[in-house]
């Protein structure tokens, strides 16, 4: 009963911390067990245990899977491939671990559209896109948040809380969106403040919260807030997550708990009644045959003791009943006395297990001390195989030789054993084959147990870290200040609740190496004791350091889009300015960047006088570049001569806003026009230069003859 509670309530702890889609196939793809989240069980709700995985979801991709399949057996390690499931349109990268033909431990992520992004190659697009279809797309309702209320909030956060728009949540505090009190009769309003004070303080929060859709039905939810710097403010992101069919697979699993272990007590119970009378019936060899002789001498007094007790007592010489009990005949399912006369005693032993009770018989036979008892399988007439407690001695009967016993019905109760003992290895197998690290203390914060991933990162193996603390093995420091972080396990013995570290937490492992990771540590509790602690971390090594070149390149690109000379504008297909600089603002003659966005860009009075709508409309239509010229008047009067670019933004063959280009072509164009008058004058100039010469050659030419003229005559 112990061991059942113990495997429950870890498996319940564990459970949380599984990826998307968890499966335990055999070889040929039979289900064997698995487990669902919220963003996968609508995918695969149609599947149960006994299901073959590739023929029902994964039909078309069946030879690949297959292939992944061998491929990890040959390599004996875990291998990931990213396989499209049937009636899906996103592809799930699936981690395979090949145990043997009948266990192999199947992971699945589900991938969003992040491919798209590989097909833009400016990657400051790449930033905003990401972040915008993370938002937007995002299967968690997420938010921003003043102390006071929400600001923002995505697409998944209307659909979880029942509301039409925006407005319905934008404006309003959380406890709007929260019954009167928490659990435990705590105010929302105060705890839900409490919660948003600490957060601002630099504690992020993760907690679980009952929240209450806009018709005013509760769900459960899982909360995260973190502060955030947003618009050069201090708000915090809020991250909300319905986890109502997790607490309803917890509630489930609790009942059955209690359902198992009321089984088990009641099993115990009778055990513990049978083990009792049988005591009393082997005390004394002696005595029990004195018993016996006793009763069988006055068969009235053994009737009436044989027939009202639940175990089934029997005679049997020369392998035929010659006596069975009412509990005899129910545990054969057979009703009369010439049933029972048709059978011989091998012909109700279940036939895999005729070898162990004839060795048995054989050594009983020979006078050979043997375990009074053993547990083997009978056939029922209707039922089949069941498994029974068995005890029998050798004595006379009636003066010939005769097996004397009694037989208890086990098999519930071996049945419950064996799913008990099925829970606790395939709960090893997820321990052993998950991708996060596991660490598991006893409730003085000693280590009990590690899978090979947290073995890898701590540097320690188990058989060296168990019994040890958990400091010992898991040394954690902040990554900005080199300072030692508080144990967690510590934290949570102290607290009794689930706490997550803080961001920029470095482990550092035995041999020094160093790794950038995330965890949480939750309290393991059996009948409401707390009994030790589950941690889970992963290595966010390369994310960190992924994440720290983005924020660089993030800066890069904001001052280039900032400051570049060129007015920019990002829209979406309705005409709401997303992103706006310096240069648009200066040639749309724009106060400032928050009311020009306040303007649909469609409806700017200036822009209207030139079509500009017909053109964006145009570049939606063609999905093409559309480029034109024209003369733009500021509303302070200043003339300009632009050239207007409308570029589509296509992320994944989905049109999702335009990039819109100002030059202003103003100097240019006075310098093309002072060219022009500079050229006219050079033209007029030049035809005078001619005329000039012309003139002045017909001159010389009159006064050249007039000397010559004049010469002839001197001569």
């Amino acid at each position: 009963m112990n061991n059942s509670s113990q495997v429950s309530d870890d498996f319940i702890t564990k459970i949380k911390f599984l990826p998307d889609i968890f499966f335990l196939l055999k070889e040929d793809g039979k289900i064997i067990d698995y487990s669902l989240n919220n963003k996968t069980i609508k995918i695969f709700n149609d599947l149960k245990k006994g299901d073959n995985l590739f023929d029902k979801k994964c039909q078309a991709t069946k030879k690949s899977f297959q292939k992944a399949i061998l491929k990890a057996k040959e390599k004996a390690q875990s291998l990931e491939t990213t396989i499209s499931c049937k009636d899906y349109n996103q592809p799930f990268l699936f981690r395979i671990n090949y145990l043997n033909k009948n266990t192999i431990v199947v992971f699945g992520l589900q991938l969003q559209s992040l491919q798209a992004l590989k097909s833009i190659s400016d990657e400051k697009e790449k930033e905003e896109i990401f972040f915008k279809t993370l938002f937007e797309n995002s299967e968690d309702a997420i938010f921003l948040m003043t102390d006071k209320q929400f600001i923002e909030c995505n697409k998944k956060t209307l659909k979880m809380f029942g509301c039409k728009k925006k407005e319905d949540i934008v404006g309003h505090h959380p406890s709007e969106f929260s019954p009167e009190k928490q659990p435990g009769r705590i105010s929302s309003k105060k705890l839900s403040q409490e919660k948003i004070n600490s957060a601002f303080a630099g504690k992020p929060q993760t907690f679980e919260w009952i929240h209450t859709k806009n018709d005013k039905s509760e769900f459960y939810a899982q909360v995260s807030l973190n502060l955030i710097e947003y618009q050069t403010e201090k708000v915090l992101l809020a991250i909300v997550r319905d986890i109502s069919a997790i607490k309803d697979h917890e509630k489930k699993l609790s009942e059955q708990y209690q359902e198992v272990q009321t089984q088990n007590e009641e099993i115990q119970s009778q055990n513990e009644e049978y083990a009792s009378l049988m005591h009393q019936l082997r005390q004394n060899q002696t005595e029990l045959k004195q018993a016996l002789q006793s009763l069988m001498i006055s068969e009235k007094k053994f009737r009436a003791l044989a027939e009202t007790s639940p175990a089934a007592f029997f005679i049997i010489q020369n392998n035929k009943f010659v006596y069975m009990n009412n509990a005899g005949y129910k545990m054969l399912g057979i009703d009369s006395p010439e049933e029972l006369e048709k059978l011989f005693f091998w012909d109700i032993v279940y036939e895999e297990d005729r070898e162990i009770v004839k060795k048995r018989g054989i050594q009983r036979q020979k006078g050979e001390k043997l375990i009074p008892r053993y547990d083997f399988r009978i056939i029922n007439k209707n039922l089949g195989p069941i498994w029974i407690d068995f005890s029998a001695t050798n004595y006379p009967f009636e003066g010939k030789p005769a097996l004397i016993g009694m037989a208890i019905d086990i098999h519930e109760k071996k049945l419950l054993a064996d799913k008990i003992t099925t829970n606790a290895e395939n709960l090893a197998v997820t321990l052993q084959s998950i991708g996060d690290a596991v660490i598991v203390t006893d409730e003085k914060g000693k280590i009990t147990n590690m899978n090979p991933i947290a073995e890898k990162l701590c540097g320690r193996r188990l058989k060296t870290a168990k019994g040890k603390p958990l400091s010992e093995v898991f040394q954690i420091i902040n990554a900005k200040t080199g300072e030692k972080v508080n144990n967690p396990v510590k934290e949570v013995l102290k607290g009794k609740k689930t706490i997550g570290l803080a961001n920029h937490t470095i482990l550092i492992s035995r041999n020094r190496s160093r790794y950038h990771i995330e965890d949480s540590a939750s309290p393991i509790f059996k009948n409401d004791e707390l009994i030790g602690v589950i941690l889970v971390f992963r290595n966010l090594t390369e994310k960190y350091t992924r994440e720290q070149e983005l924020k660089k390149n993030a800066i890069l690109f904001r001052t280039i889009f900032e400051q570049n000379a060129m007015g920019t504008i990002f829209s979406d297909t309705s005409g709401k300015i997303l992103e706006i600089n310096e240069s648009a603002l200066e040639i749309l003659g724009s106060p400032s960047e928050t009311a020009t966005k306040k303007i649909n860009i469609l409806k700017f009075p200036p822009l209207k006088k030139i079509a500009f709508d017909k053109y964006f409309e145009e570049t939606i239509k063609t999905k093409e570049t559309v480029q034109t010229f024209f003369n733009y008047t500021t509303k302070w009067g200043k003339l300009l001569s632009v050239k207007l670019t409308f570029n589509p933004i296509i992320v994944h063959s989905k049109f999702v806003g335009i990039l819109i280009t100002f030059i202003d072509l103003t100097q240019e164009k006075e310098v093309e026009k002072q060219l022009q008058i500079a050229k006219e004058k050079a033209i007029r100039a030049n035809k005078l230069k001619t005329a000039f010469l012309s003139n002045m050659t017909h001159e010389i030419r009159t006064q050249m003859n007039g000397i010559l003229n004049y010469a002839q005559i001197l001569k």
